[in-house]
Order: structure tokens, then C-alpha cells, then sequence
């Protein structure tokens, strides 16, 4: 996540729909020098998000192998994920964590009681394909192979879209004020002993 690009944001007072990777989002809500001190509480305004992909064909990498042959999906993946987050940080440093998912491949009942078992503030959220999760106007997913680039899936460019301009809005809608991103194959390999949210709010 990057800290340095969401403060220039709040300072410059602009909005984040305008830039990618930021990480603080402006909100009606002030945060004081007082309420910056490092805590185990769980803030409402702080959360942590995921894009995840559900199917065993991945929309822009295919099937995937291991490092031994085996076959790995985005459930896998998420999953270690998701143990190491809790284990390493969540778990000391209650946060929100928000799963987001298109339509298309959706989690099952089960996986989704799997995923959250012994997981607290874990949410699964889909992602609506008229608001959220839908090419700008006057694009069509048929005229994909005529784009610029092609090699990238249509998948993969809702992706960079719902990244870099409207997870803000829904974030900001959320009352969220500070977010970090994590991949399904992102993980922390070791334990994080301060509030990273509180770093952020320091640091301005």
C-alpha cells in the first residue's frame, strides 16, 4: 500500500477516484493527534481488501501449478493468505477484512463458512455488475481482441478498474477511512507487532 500517496491526497484535499494506489480516502470525519494512539481495538474505520477469484481457471493466468506440479486455485491461495494475515497481524489488530468477488464464480455457502471459520470481522462482498464490476460506457466485451493489448483479459481490466477508481467510492460510502490491499497470494511471513493503520494515521 502506498502510505505517501494517501496523505497527499488528504493534505491536498483531492479525490483518490484520481489516482491509483492510494491509501488513505478523505472522509467527513477528522482524525485527531489524540486518537492516533496505538491500539488492539477494532476500528470501523480501517479495513483490509481482497479481490478474489473463486473459479479453478484463473481469467488471466489459466490453470496454475505449484513449485511441485500441483495444481493450485484462487481458493488455495486465499486461504494461506488468510492464515497467515490472522496469525501475523489480524489477529493482535482487529480490522475489517473484506472480500470482494464478481458474480460470475461466486463462493459457495461452503467455502465461505470455510473461510471464515475462527476469522472474526471477515465479510464476503459481490461485486454488482452494473455499478461495480462493468466496462466504462460504449465498450463491450466482444470487441476485447480489437483493444490495445489484447494478451490482457477482460477480467483482468475490470480488475485494474475497480482498483484504481471505483473501490473508492464504495469504500468511502462504507465509512472507511484507511485501506490496505492484499493479494490471494500475498503473505505475511512474520509478525507485524504495531497497528499499521495507526502508522498511517501518524504519518501523515
Amino acid at each position: 500500500y502506498d502510505v505517501h500517496a494517501g496523505e497527499r491526497l488528504l493534505a491536498n484535499n483531492v479525490n483518490p477516484v484520481n489516482k491509483h494506489n492510494a491509501s488513505i480516502i478523505p472522509s467527513s470525519s477528522s482524525s485527531s493527534s489524540s486518537s492516533t494512539k496505538s491500539t488492539n481495538l477494532h476500528k470501523k474505520s480501517d479495513v483490509i481488501v481482497y479481490l478474489a477469484q473463486f473459479s479453478t481457471h484463473h481469467s488471466s493466468y489459466g490453470n496454475q501449478l505449484d513449485s511441485n506440479q500441483i495444481p493450485i486455485t484462487g481458493i488455495t491461495k486465499l486461504n494461506k493468505s488468510l492464515t497467515l494475515l490472522y496469525s501475523n497481524y489480524a489477529s493482535q489488530f482487529p480490522t475489517d477484512v473484506l472480500i470482494f468477488h464478481d458474480n460470475l464464480n461466486p463462493p459457495s455457502p461452503q467455502i465461505m463458512n470455510e473461510l471464515k471459520r475462527n476469522r472474526p470481522n471477515l465479510q464476503f462482498r459481490p461485486l454488482d455488475e452494473k455499478k461495480y464490476w462493468s466496462l466504462p460506457y460504449g465498450l463491450e466485451r466482444w470487441e476485447h481482441y480489437t483493444w490495445m493489448r489484447p494478451a490482457f483479459s477482460v477480467g483482468y481490466r475490470l480488475m485494474m478498474r475497480w482498483y484504481a477508481i471505483l473501490i473508492w467510492f464504495y469504500l468511502s460510502e462504507e465509512g472507511y477511512s484507511h485501506v490496505m490491499r492484499l493479494d490471494d497470494d500475498s503473505y505475511i511471513h512474520s509478525k507485524i507487532d504495531y497497528n499499521m493503520f495507526d502508522y498511517m494515521r501518524k504519518n501523515k
